[in-house]
């Protein structure tokens, strides 16, 4: 063999390692960058569900504080006048403690239920107790988000404890009880949301506020 064909040889053998060593090189770097992208993956979507579990409290929070405000406004219908005539029984929500002179949790008081859908006088829209993603009212189940409850209990003669929850399902909480609509009204579906169980299919947020008889009302 000549000089020549050596040469030739062991050009050919070191570009056949050469070689070798870039396919490694290659495979090392697509193991670097798979391990990598994978953890961006990750992150993008721990913050997508941080953000959408953020926007859900923010707007479950407004929800709750536009019921407090109904709440507080139905309140302004509750008066005493100069004869002793009390008009709780002419408000929209609040009724449901009854007309007792002397406070005593009887009927639907201290119990949860769904607000009455009241008509505002615009049109064809109502006040409701399920919300849409947005947050808006809504009568449609297919729409429902979120839904609101309250919870009456006169503590004074001249004073109602009010509380609001608003609750929406748990990304992966596997439904609703027994696949009933979100804002189902049915009074065993209703008690179910105080159980356990409620807490691993649903987030909660709760807001209170009290509400004071308007007294010598006309």
């Amino acid at each position: 063999m000549t000089h020549r064909q050596n040469t030739l040889r062991r050009r050919l053998a070191r570009a056949k390692r050469q070689a070798a060593y870039t396919v490694i090189e290659v495979l090392m770097a697509l193991s670097v960058l798979a391990v990598g992208a994978t953890g961006v993956i990750a992150m993008q979507k721990a913050t997508l569900v941080g953000n959408t579990q953020a926007r859900n409290l923010a707007t479950a929070n407004a929800i709750a504080q536009a019921w407090v405000e109904r709440l507080q406004v139905d309140g302004m219908g509750w008066t005493m006048d100069a004869n002793g005539n009390d008009s709780i029984l002419a408000t929209r929500w609040l009724n449901v403690v009854g007309l007792e002179p002397v406070p005593t949790i009887a009927g639907l008081e201290n119990v949860w239920l769904r607000p009455a859908s009241v008509p505002t006088g615009y049109g064809t829209f109502t006040m409701e107790a399920a919300h849409d993603v947005r947050g808006l009212d809504t009568d449609t189940v297919s729409e429902e988000g979120f839904c609101t409850h309250i919870k009456m209990v006169q503590v004074m003669p001249n004073l109602i404890r009010a509380e609001v929850r608003v609750f929406w399902l748990r990304r992966g909480g596997g439904g609703t009880f027994n696949g009933a609509p979100l804002c189902d009204d049915d009074a065993g579906y209703v008690a179910l949301l105080d159980g356990a169980q409620a807490d691993l299919r649903y987030h909660f947020v709760h807001l209170v506020t009290g509400i004071v008889r308007k007294e010598g009302g006309g």
